[in-house]
């Protein structure tokens, strides 16, 4: 079995043919004024700072060594390590054993599978990770310093939350649905995206983005020359080596992923980009102010356009499509969609049409409505529970054990929903709320009881009371970060289009029209929830029959 998935892996991770001339790597070299910029040097407190900050997890790389292994080093030791390092930057080497993988598969779905159903992840060598944080560290800097990824992009990237681009996303379907357009959003996915990382075009292309050739140069040292052994179930595999793609496991692949990419969105500039990584969603939408049925013809011809130009960019950067789950979701405020939709092809491929799509681990619906996330939601909570009510540690059950459970597996299942919770509607959170508390009350065997009296007796908050801490700590963290600043951005351009429907600010050459109709902000849906939410009553009100029961019976709470 190894060596089996050797051989298909050996096959994936073979260099790639690509079509010459190339712009990435057959164009002059661009001369930029930090081109002899050095990597700074590694200092003995910066090593010490890494090794407090890292998990320490107990898996083993290839030499039998792993994180939980290196703290117990003698602090001291890591001084030999700082000249090491140092040097590795200095003339762009690694030791030829640090690039030595240990490889393991996991599956994807079924926990049996082929092996281009598993996503192989490398367990590299520890002391190459060490380095790699440090070389992440200042390789941000300079990504920062230069301005190079853009806004749109959310992926492994500090102050970026996946939450915020889920409502930028929802905002700009909205935005273009108040304008009475039909929407296309296209939910693109590459082929084992950071499998499929080519080097030479990689490296090419950062020499022209104005990375430092020192950067470039232990870039290249540390992506060539790798090797790896498969191991399942104890049994190794043959060496492989890896010529394609960078390691999955690795801190500097996702960076040196998405700087590679940082500039897809500039091949698309008829649609709305949004990055998560390596999933792309592309919003697009029909000309507005004229008939339903030119809008939608106007759409499918943008669409088509928009695949084109990612059947392009896909053969430019050497980044395969994964066809089969490339998508696209029709929106529209109209009651009857074409029927049937049209045929779009990327490449020689046709493209499906959903009518709902899981993007970032939301569901989202051709209307945007709420009902279907919330009804799996609800089912998966109520299996959950049913599953902790039937768990037994030595044959025996508490409810301190059951609350426990019900924590670490259910509640985060609700407290997923937080981030669009002020969307939904009024019945939808009570039913949510309703739903929570009933499932406590099963936790703690007292279902005879009132969601309030519960709630009172033990001290339990509703789920409006931690969305609303989830969203002021949120709207904190927002302040001053750029994930806010896009939030806000599409708010005041909300209320500047108000202004133009109410008259207040006439646009020149553009009429208002009655299919205009007036949209509220995603970011002023949730702030006039929490204002609301805020203002109401907090006095919980108890019936004066279910205190004297609870005092009468008071072992059914036990």
């Amino acid at each position: 079995m190894a060596d089996r998935a050797a051989d298909h892996y050996g096959k994936l991770f073979e260099a790639p043919t690509v079509m010459r001339p190339q712009p990435y790597v057959d164009t002059p070299p661009v001369q930029w004024e930090n081109s002899n910029e050095l990597i700074p040097p590694v200092t003995y407190p910066e090593i010490l700072n890494v090794l407090r900050t890292r998990k320490k997890k107990q898996s083993l790389d290839i030499h039998g060594l792993s994180p939980y292994t290196l703290d117990k080093i003698p602090k001291n030791y890591w001084h030999f390590l700082v000249h090491l390092y140092n040097d590795s930057f200095t003339k762009a080497y690694i030791p030829k054993k640090f690039k030595e993988v240990r490889m393991i598969l996991l599956a994807k779905k079924d926990s049996v599978c082929n092996p281009d159903q598993a996503r192989p992840i490398s367990l590299l060598d520890s002391f190459l990770k060490i380095q790699e944080k440090l070389f992440l560290n200042r390789f941000r800097l300079i990504l920062k310093d230069r301005g190079l990824l853009p806004e749109n992009q959310s992926g492994f990237r500090e102050g970026y939350r996946l939450q915020t681009r889920v409502l930028l996303l929802i905002e700009q379907i909205y935005s273009y649905m108040s304008n009475s357009s039909p929407v296309a959003t296209a939910f693109v996915d590459f082929k084992s995206a950071f499998d499929q990382l080519w080097f030479e075009g990689c490296l090419g292309k950062l020499g022209k983005m104005g990375i430092p050739t020192a950067y470039i140069n232990w870039i290249r040292a540390w992506l060539y020359g790798r090797s790896a052994i498969i191991e399942i179930q104890g049994k190794r595999s043959k060496w492989i080596k890896i010529e394609h793609g960078g390691p999955q496991g690795s801190s500097l692949t996702p960076s040196l992923f998405i700087t590679y990419h940082s500039d897809m969105a500039d091949f698309f500039p008829g649609a709305m980009s949004f990055f998560f990584a390596d999933d792309l969603a592309a919003v697009l939408a029909g000309q507005i102010g004229t008939r339903f049925t030119s809008q939608c013809i106007d759409l499918e011809h943008r669409l088509q356009s928009f695949m084109n130009q990612l059947e392009y960019y896909s053969i430019l950067s050497v980044q395969p499509i994964n066809y089969d789950k490339t998508q696209v979701m029709f929106s529209s405020r109209a009651i009857k969609y074409p029927d049937p939709l049209p045929e779009i092809k990327c490449g020689d491929h046709s493209v499906d049409w959903i009518p709902r799509f899981k993007y970032l681990g939301y569901w989202l619906s051709t209307k945007l409505g709420w009902g279907n996330i919330i009804d799996r939601t609800c089912l998966i909570v109520r299996q959950r529970t049913a599953m902790i009510n039937s768990f037994k540690l030595n044959g025996q059950s508490s409810t301190r054990l059951r609350r426990v459970l019900f924590s670490t597996f259910v509640l985060p299942y609700f407290t997923w929903l937080f981030a669009i919770f002020p969307l939904f509607s009024e019945i939808q959170r009570t039913k949510l709320n309703h739903l929570y508390f009933t499932l406590l009350k099963r936790i703690c065997r007292c279902q005879c009881w009132e969601d309030l009296i519960f709630s009172s007796i033990f001290n339990e908050k509703p789920l409006d009371d931690l969305c609303f801490a989830y969203w002021e700590k949120y709207l904190k963290t927002m302040e001053a970060s750029t994930d806010g600043f896009l939030l806000r951005e599409q708010s005041e351009l909300n209320n500047h289009r108000s202004n133009w429907l109410d008259g207040v600010h006439p646009v020149r050459c553009l009429r208002r029209s009655k299919r205009f109709i007036w949209h509220t902000s995603v970011l002023n849906q949730a702030l006039a929830w929490l204002v609301e939410y805020g203002l109401s009553d907090s006095i919980v009100y108890i019936p004066n029959e279910d205190i004297i029961c609870f005092a009468l019976f008071p072992e059914s709470f036990e």
